[in-house]
């Protein structure tokens, strides 16, 4: 996963925090789909994901959730 740039998670069944949990380790990854899944719907879900993975910014992107990560140097 260390390549990785791009994910989409939307639409899927994503549940839990650990569920991304493992995506913390992911050292170029820079667009992160969530929304429509149960994970989305928890209360301040999008915090929590940011606290998981540091390097993520919160974007809007037609009216849905795209988390991109900020490259810090």
């Amino acid at each position: 996963m260390s390549q990785l740039k791009l994910l989409y998670l939307h639409d899927n069944l994503l549940s839990s925090y650990d569920d991304i949990k493992s995506l913390s380790t992911t050292p170029i990854l820079e667009i992160l789909t969530l929304h429509d899944t149960p994970l989305s719907l928890k209360k301040n879900y999008r915090h929590h994901v940011v606290n998981s993975i540091w390097s993520l910014k919160v974007t809007r992107s037609m009216n849905r959730l795209v988390l991109i990560e900020i490259l810090l140097l």
